[in-house]
């Protein structure tokens, strides 16, 4: 990704299980909190979009490096449910889920990346 000037970006997602079916209110409550930790680094964020439907945080930052573990550090700061998708920005052993209201969300995807991938349908 690149910005309006052709500058390179590093993008990121960030899952936030059970943001679709959050009240309201919390829901605005993360965004918020995003938006903060976004605005904080001023420019250096040039994009950042919270999608309900799929429960997920996408970012573009500068791409400095150690930026895109930074902002995603923060946002884990101050949304603690917050989890790293792919975890490949050198930092993801602090962004791991320490939180001890894991609930089933949590077993269901350990089960789920402990077993094999099956394709259904598509091309033979």
């Amino acid at each position: 990704t690149h910005d309006e000037e052709g500058r390179p970006l590093s993008d990121f997602m960030v899952l936030i299980p059970g943001l679709r079916g959050m009240p309201l209110l919390s829901r605005e409550r993360v965004a918020t909190a995003i938006r903060e930790v976004c605005e904080s680094y001023g420019e250096r964020v040039a994009f950042a979009d919270v999608n309900y439907a799929i429960s997920v945080v996408w970012v573009s930052v500068a791409a400095d490096p150690g930026l895109a573990g930074q902002v995603a550090r923060s946002i884990r700061q101050r949304v603690p449910d917050a989890l790293l998708v792919g975890g490949h920005l050198g930092a993801s052993s602090v962004l791991q889920a320490t939180s001890p209201r894991r609930g089933s969300w949590w077993r269901r995807l350990r089960r789920l990346s402990k077993g094999p991938v099956r394709l259904r349908g598509g091309p033979a």
